[in-house]
């Protein structure tokens, strides 16, 4: 079974739909023809991390390590729903702000089981 991804997601949660294909192609007489490439939509899902703090930081970085970045499929719930992601690309980045706060950005990208 996957790993949970460890923290609540700030909102607002930004949901957007990859991954469908279409091949367009164009025939003589003007005729045109489209095929769907692709059988299954996927999501993309971003959120903002604001005022997290260094404990959640150390959780959110050896999660991050834990996964080899990308490479590893986890679940969130998002309101109730689970999607099985993975990180959209290697590479966490996050500011610090003030004291012991910081604010970052997660790019998830909905993967098959």
């Amino acid at each position: 079974m996957p790993a949970s991804f460890p923290l609540n997601p700030w909102f607002p949660v930004k949901f957007t739909e990859t991954n469908i294909k279409t091949l367009i192609s164009s025939g003589e007489g003007g005729r045109e023809r489209r095929r769907s490439k692709v059988s299954t939509a996927r999501l993309r899902i971003s959120f903002a991390l604001n005022y997290f703090t260094d404990a959640q930081l150390t959780t959110l970085y050896a999660f991050y390590v834990a996964r080899h970045g990308a490479y590893e499929a986890f679940n969130i719930t998002i309101k109730s729903t689970t999607y099985l992601v993975r990180f959209s690309k290697d590479g966490l980045s996050w500011d610090w702000f003030k004291s012991s706060w910081h604010k970052g950005n997660i790019e998830l990208q909905e993967v098959t089981a």
